[in-house]
């Protein structure tokens, strides 16, 4: 259990039918953020060995953690305009703040 991790990786409407996100704050419905439902669906995500996996597929336009993990830890992996994984270069300090990783996809 000590090297299990979690992440899921989907646009915002499919993670927020999954109970996974939601938008919170703003007035009036302007600058509202989206953030991780604090009783969020287990279920909605993949188990991983923190270990031994470093590289998550994407395949999309735009992409943003919305989960916490330091900057300088994990590198967006680019081709021909489009995200398509995330590169996990400092396994130690990037699930150290969260052991769930919930990237958005445009």
């Amino acid at each position: 259990k000590l090297n299990t991790a979690y992440y899921t990786v989907g646009n915002y409407k499919s993670l927020r039918d999954k109970k996974v996100l939601s938008k919170k704050g703003g007035f009036l419905g302007m600058g509202k953020q989206k953030a991780v439902v604090p009783d969020f669906n287990q279920e909605a995500f993949t188990q991983i060995d923190l270990t031994t996996m470093r590289t998550i597929q994407i395949n999309s336009k735009a992409a943003k953690l919305v989960s916490t993990h330091p900057s300088g830890t994990y590198s967006m992996k680019k081709e021909n305009e489009k995200i398509t994984a995330l590169e996990i270069t400092d396994p130690e300090k990037f699930w150290k703040a969260s052991k769930y990783l919930v990237v958005v996809t445009e």
